[in-house]
C-alpha cells in the first residue's frame, strides 16, 4: 500500500525536516557536534527517500541532488531567523549524510539479474 504513494510520504518527510529546522528549539548543552550527526542523519533519510521514490534510472544522482539542495536550502532559511543561524558546517553534515542515504538506498534497491535468486536447499 505505502508504495503506490512514495512521493507523499517522501514529501511529508521533506516538509517535517524543513519545518523542524525552522522552529525555535531550547538551549538544551546537548553534546558538542550532536547536531551535525542529526542534520547527517535527517538528510540522508531524505536522500534515501527520494531514490526509493524515483523510477530506475539516474536515481543516485537525482536523490543527491534533491538531499544538497534541500540542506542548502534549510541553511539559507534559517540565517534571517533571530533563534536561528545558518552554518556551512551544518549544511556539509547535511551533504554527507545524503550522499550516504543516496549510497545506503542504492545498494538496499539494487537491481538483481533475472535469473540470479538462489533456490532454498541449492
Amino acid at each position: 500500500m505505502i508504495g503506490r504513494h512514495r512521493w507523499a510520504v517522501t514529501t511529508i518527510y521533506a516538509a517535517a525536516v524543513v519545518v523542524a529546522h525552522l522552529t525555535p528549539v531550547p538551549a538544551t548543552g546537548a553534546l558538542p557536534g550532536l547536531d551535525k550527526w542529526v542534520h547527517a542523519a535527517l538528510f540522508g533519510v531524505l536522500a534515501f527517500m527520494t531514490y526509493w521514490s524515483l523510477r530506475p534510472g539516474m536515481r543516485f544522482l537525482a536523490s543527491v541532488a534533491v538531499g544538497v539542495a534541500a540542506a542548502g536550502l534549510v541553511e539559507l532559511l534559517q540565517s534571517p531567523l533571530p533563534y536561528r543561524s545558518g552554518d556551512v558546517w551544518d549544511f556539509a553534515a547535511g551533504a554527507v549524510g545524503v550522499v550516504l542515504g543516496a549510497g545506503l538506498a542504492a545498494v538496499a534497491f539494487r537491481r538483481r539479474p533475472v535469473g540470479s535468486r538462489r533456490e532454498p536447499g541449492s
